[in-house]
């Protein structure tokens, strides 16, 4: 057909007559497939029916309204239970299943089902997830399983009846080895009696002994043969304690306690007794059994137990020091008298109280940190040595040392202290300190007037060499100097430091001949000074000869030892050895002039070392090198 000829009217009355065709041919295909759907549903040999999520039926087949005796208007509409026996089924687990079939998880479960007649019978229900008329649904399909059931049923009595029959079969041969093993147990029963340690010993209704192990021969010193048939009343010291185990067993049927039992030879001894009644296989009372230790020994430990308790509890009261035992939750648990008395609390006062109540607020901190460190598993039985301060009742501060133990006993920590005042020696300790800060500020100030006064005595001779023209005149000024200043660094290396008792000597070398080579103006830049000072501490008597030693020697190679105009080296060394401080000063220059025996001469400079080697008991040693001078001075760290 030619469209393109057709007018807009009639291209829309086509185009309808078209759609109304399409429509009509897939309301026949919905039909003819719902028409399918009905046939398959309602001619299955399944029970089959269909329920919305809150478990309402939807559609229910024929073959299953068929098997229940209602008609569809009966039942559709109606929840599940409808169809459930009474008392027959398990809602809460089929609930459960329904809620898995909902999440797309195939379900099979049994339900017990009630026919409109009242007749009962299980069916096997398969439920799983579908959709119905555009809407998601459960579908479950059921299998009536009665026969099925019935078939078990008589598998199981068949079963029953072989089993029996294997079982009586079975019990025969098992009674006659239980006899066997009866007689055993008996032997075996009677040997456990024999061997016990503990004392053994059964009565009949008349109260005559009829059993007496081994343990009871030992302890009571009869023979078994000598006691049975006599009255139990024989082994008891006195006829109250045998009439009280008696009354005890008529009002409860046991007794635990203790009694007094006499031996053969009369003696008496403590036991701890376990008495009740023996009962045949009816129910009726034979007589008693009786199970005891002697407990002597026991009762002895135990009072030198107690005994040890008041020891400890008196060390522990009447200690010198404070003791104190406190949870992890800081509250006191003990304390004893002594902390009571040092703190000026009583018991009273001091019960729910927490440890931190008393800590005084400097402490706080510091205790803290403790108690952070100690409460772990770890900690268990570890001990510190500590120091803190309490805050007693009148508010002064109570410091305490001692050692502070930690304890985990599997549900709880807990510490002990064992603390020692020492508020007074704390003090007498400040105020020593503050005595001693004051004595080192007057010293520190002796050595800076002793610098200052040697300085002064240094310029005035420097002002004096200027008015001196003659150069021998002008070299002893300026050694005296020298003199001066090395004397003036070690106060003022006395002055520098906090302990007065020693000296660095190896800074102190370094800055003195650093010092020195400087003064000597004329060698400033010819001469090179190396320096090898391992660290070496003197005290200031042996500080001051030492430093007039290096500079003599130094002065001496800086006047002597160089040519005009040729570099030079001077090397300086001083380490410990053996316990002695070696040092040791040379040079490189032209060497000491042979006919000059170095301690025996006339310079000052020279005499005045051998001099302070007397002074600190050392030696000097001339040193044979290739070129040059060099000595070696020895002597005693410690004088």
């Amino acid at each position: 057909m030619d469209y393109s000829k057709k007018s807009k009217k009639e291209l829309i009355e086509e185009i309808k007559k078209l759609e109304n065709s399409i429509f009509k041919k897939a309301v026949e295909k919905l039909k003819l497939s719902e028409k399918s759907y009905k046939d398959l549903f309602d001619k299955s040999n399944n029970l089959l029916y269909i329920q919305s999520e809150e478990g309402f039926l939807l559609d229910i087949n024929k073959t299953a309204l068929k098997k229940y005796g209602f008609k569809k208007a009966d039942v559709i509409g109606k929840k599940t239970t409808f169809l459930a026996a009474p008392n027959k089924n398990n809602f809460k687990e089929i609930f459960e299943k329904n809620t898995l079939a909902w999440e797309g998880k195939e379900q099979v479960y049994e339900f017990f089902a009630k026919k409109k007649s009242g007749v009962i019978f299980p069916k096997e229900v398969i439920v799983r997830k579908g959709v119905y008329f555009g809407k998601n649904v459960l579908i479950s399909t059921a299998v009536d399983i009665t026969d099925r059931k019935k078939l078990a049923k008589e598998k199981i009595r068949t079963l029953i009846a072989e089993e029996s029959n294997k079982l009586l079969q079975k019990e025969i041969k098992q009674r006659k080895q239980a006899r066997k093993e009866l007689i055993e147990s008996q032997k075996y029963n009677r040997s456990i009696i024999s061997s016990s340690l503990d004392i053994i010993c059964a009565s009949n209704k008349k109260g005559e002994i009829i059993e007496f192990n081994t343990a009871a021969e030992r302890a009571f010193g009869y023979k078994e043969k000598e006691v049975l048939q006599k009255k139990v009343k024989l082994i008891y010291a006195f006829e109250e304690e045998y009439i009280k185990v008696s009354k005890n067993l008529k009002e409860k049927g046991t007794f635990t306690g203790e009694i007094i039992n006499k031996r053969k030879n009369g003696e008496t001894f403590l036991s701890f007794l376990s008495a009740s009644f023996l009962y045949s296989e009816e129910g009726e009372i034979i007589g008693t059994m009786g199970v005891s230790r002697d407990i002597t020994e026991l009762k002895e430990a135990e009072k030198q137990l107690i005994e040890s308790e008041e020891k400890y509890r008196h060390l522990f009261e009447n200690s010198s020091d404070l003791i104190q035992g406190v949870n992890d939750k800081g509250e006191i648990e003990y304390i004893n008298n002594t902390w009571k008395k040092t703190m000026g609390y009583t018991t009273k006062e001091i019960i729910n109280k927490n440890i931190f109540d008393f800590i005084h607020p400097e402490s706080i901190e510091h205790c803290k940190n403790i108690f952070k460190g100690f409460f772990n598993k770890k900690a268990d039985g570890k001990y510190i040595k500590t120091s803190f301060a309490l805050k007693n009742k009148k508010g002064q501060k109570i410091i305490l040392e001692g050692d502070i133990s930690c304890k985990y006993n599997g549900d709880n920590f807990s510490t002990k202290g064992i603390l020692r005042n020492v508020t007074e020696e704390k003090l007498t300790e400040q105020e020593l300190k503050n005595s001693l800060q004051e004595k080192e500020v007057l010293l520190k100030e002796v050595h800076h007037r002793v610098k200052n006064n040697l300085q002064v005595i240094s310029s005035i001779l420097n002002l004096q060499s200027s008015y001196v023209e003659d150069k021998k005149t002008l070299d002893i000024l300026r050694e005296s100097q020298n003199r001066i200043k090395s004397m003036s660094f070690i106060h003022e290396s006395l002055y520098q430091t906090s302990d007065f008792s020693k000296i660095n000597f190896s800074q102190y070398i370094d800055s003195l001949s650093k010092n020195l080579v400087h003064s000597y103006v004329i060698h400033d830049d010819l001469v090179e000074l190396k320096v090898n000072a391992k660290e070496v501490f003197l005290n200031l008597d042996l500080s001051i000869p030492c430093g007039l030693i290096v500079n003599e020697l130094v002065s001496n190679a800086l006047k002597y030892a160089f040519t005009e105009g040729v570099k030079g080296v001077i090397n300086i060394e001083l380490f410990i050895k053996e316990e002695n401080v070696n040092l040791i000063i040379k040079d490189n220059g032209v060497g000491l002039p042979t006919e000059i025996d170095f301690q025996n001469t006339e310079t000052l400079g020279l005499q005045l070392v051998m001099s302070l080697i007397e002074q600190i008991n050392g030696t000097i040693k001339l040193l044979k090198e290739k070129k040059g001078t060099g000595y070696i001075i020895t002597f005693k760290k410690e004088q």
